[in-house]
């Protein structure tokens, strides 16, 4: 009879396949947080705060759903942040420091909400349309066929600054319309890469095929180079 309400009982739920690749051991009295965002704006916001934080970032591993950031800032503190999509639209961000320094984790996530934030706002200010992709292909050959589809479809670029983890691209077309390419790269260099091509809004879905136009550019470029 044991063995038969066992075997009825309800299925374990599946395994999350990153909860072990970015567990990166234990947390000690970490300050977590919840905010209502996307995974890679929490990611960057993160990023972000930890620099202004003058936090030195020597690891940065990240999976679609979570990943862990880790650097050293003065006195010799360790700080750690792990990042992971919850049900809905949340996402958890856990700071820990050690030796422990609450006061500075919670100015850390002081900072993150902060950025998470200014996100939202700018995003209904100005009324942006955004898509997001991974690629298997690292932020050189990204940034490149950026450039490659802006030339291609005669836009004309206005901006462009390209750091070891990260990229952006600005440009615009006849009629003044921006497009703008946010990459970063997903793991250590030579890696994937995230982008974000972001764009004004308009009233008649006009910003939404523009983007598939770069889009579709882009990642023939991407093809090209690979071939």
């Amino acid at each position: 009879m044991l063995l038969l309400t066992g075997a009825c009982g309800s299925p374990a739920p599946a395994p999350d396949p990153e909860a072990s690749a970015f567990d990166d051991g234990p947390s000690v009295d970490a300050v977590v947080r919840r905010y209502v965002a996307p995974f890679s704006g929490v990611w960057t916001a993160a990023e972000e705060a930890l620099e202004e934080e003058g936090v030195a970032l020597s690891r940065r591993r990240r999976g679609e759903t979570r990943g862990v950031l880790v650097g050293h800032g003065g006195l010799g503190l360790r700080v750690k942040v792990r990042i992971r999509s919850m049900e809905g639209d949340h996402v958890e961000a856990g700071v820990d420091i050690l030796p422990r320094n609450p006061a500075l984790a919670e100015m850390i996530q002081d900072r993150i909400g902060d950025k998470v934030s200014l996100a939202k706002a700018k995003a209904n200010l100005f009324g942006e349309t955004s898509m997001e992709r991974t690629y298997r292909d690292d932020l050189e050959h990204c940034m490149a066929a950026a450039e490659g589809a802006c030339r291609a479809l005669n836009l004309e670029i206005v901006h462009k600054h390209l750091m070891e983890t990260r990229g952006r691209l600005e440009a615009r077309d006849d009629s003044g319309r921006s497009a703008r390419f946010t990459l970063r790269s997903t793991g250590a260099r030579g890696s994937g890469t995230e982008a974000v091509l972001t764009t004004d809004a308009t009233a008649d879905s006009g910003d939404k095929t523009f983007l598939l136009r770069i889009v579709r550019e882009f990642e023939r470029d991407l093809v090209r180079a690979g071939e």
